[in-house]
């Protein structure tokens, strides 16, 4: 409720704040726990209502697969996690560089040419690339990466810097304040969170991570939204991660208090 960039998209991009609720939705039937064939349909459904929704809804498609190979590593169920692991990852590149063919919003090849950090904000660095013939592919992606290292993580670690950092240069000093005092300290909570739930619940902790780090990528391969978009999405992850690390630290005080009790 107090995290006023959330709070705008219910006002100014209403299919955001739709995405961003459709994620809460379909992530409480991917983690419910017993699920039986209509909690699969819905997880099924509302996976692909954010897919329709936003383009960047097709990166809960391998959050799903995680989801099953943590089920199938489990039970030992090998021939099957390697069958449905390659023809999953096969179909979601077939699938994926099909849409890099239509550019628009997975044209990944250009922000690294034009160096954006911020989408529609190239940067004149002018650097010397060794770019592919084959353009706008997983292929010349991948070529990209491997004949310019130093210039892919460069941009890299300054889009992840802008996707994590959510502070901006065009902000007020008390707007990005603002924003610091709101999410640092649930970036803090929420990596306790994540080591202190590996034991009460690693499916839990292992899906968040999972979700957080897809968005992540998603912004190294392409840009950070101007206005913090892309990071909303992810935003109940983090608070879930961080709930359990608030839990964590309160558990730790009430025992020591109760030692303290003579």
């Amino acid at each position: 409720i107090v995290c006023l960039p959330w709070q705008l998209w219910t006002t100014h991009l209403y299919t955001e704040s739709v995405f961003i609720n459709l994620v809460i939705i379909f992530t409480y039937f991917l983690l419910k726990p017993n699920k039986r064939s209509g909690g699969y349909f819905l997880m099924g459904f509302f996976l692909m209502l954010l897919i329709f929704t936003r383009p960047t809804g097709m990166l809960f498609i391998p959050l799903v697969l995680i989801w099953y190979m943590i089920k199938w590593i489990r039970g030992k169920k090998w021939i099957t996690l390697l069958s449905a692991s390659l023809v999953s990852l096969g179909a979601f590149a077939l699938i994926l560089n099909y849409a890099m063919k239509g550019e628009g919003e997975f044209e990944f090849l250009k922000p690294f040419i034009e160096e954006h950090i911020i989408c529609g904000v190239p940067q004149a660095f002018n650097s010397t690339l060794d770019l592919p013939a084959d353009g706008n592919s997983i292929q010349g992606l991948l070529y990209y990466v491997s004949h310019n290292p130093l210039h892919f993580l460069k941009l890299s670690f300054q889009k992840l810097g802008a996707f994590l950092g959510i502070t901006r240069t065009y902000y007020s000093s008390t707007h990005n304040l603002a924003i610091m005092i709101f999410f640092y300290p649930l970036y803090a909570f929420a990596i306790a969170g994540l080591f202190t739930s590996r034991k009460k619940n690693t499916d839990m902790a292992v899906i968040l991570f999972c979700g957080i780090g897809l968005f992540a990528l998603s912004v190294i391969l392409t840009c950070d939204d101007w206005l913090n978009r892309f990071i909303m999405p992810v935003l109940p992850y983090i608070i879930l991660l961080a709930t359990a690390g608030i839990t964590f630290f309160i558990d730790l005080i009430e025992k020591r208090n109760n030692k303290n009790i003579p």
